[in-house]
């Protein structure tokens, strides 16, 4: 199993506020095991970012606004193997917010 460094970007968390907020988190992944003959292992470079990418964006840190995984791409890093650049998106949704909001509710009861 390889293991990896999950790094967030310095020029992390564009926000966009407004009618469609969304935010953009920048990851370096890292795979910290490969041998210098051994091709990286994408799939279990996911799988741990995955993991690692919380499912809602809190907006405000008071859980007002809460933007939902909408998407994460990985795009490998040019001449050096085991390294990719990866994006998460989350954004607004009206449909989980209402949702979340619900289970808020019942949560704080």
């Amino acid at each position: 199993m390889a293991t990896f460094d999950v790094i967030e970007k310095p020029d992390s968390r564009a926000i966009t506020v407004g009618r469609s907020p969304s935010v953009e988190l920048r990851y370096a992944l890292i795979q910290t095991d490969l041998a210098p003959d051994a091709e990286p292992d994408e799939l279990e470079a996911r799988l741990e970012l995955e993991s690692q990418v919380e499912p809602f964006f809190d907006m405000f840190d008071n859980a007002l606004v809460m933007l939902p995984l909408a998407s994460i791409t990985m795009t490998p890093e040019e001449d050096v193997l085991g390294q990719w650049e990866a994006v998460a998106v989350s954004k607004d949704d009206p449909a989980a917010q209402a949702s979340l909001q619900a289970v808020l509710k019942e949560y704080q009861k």
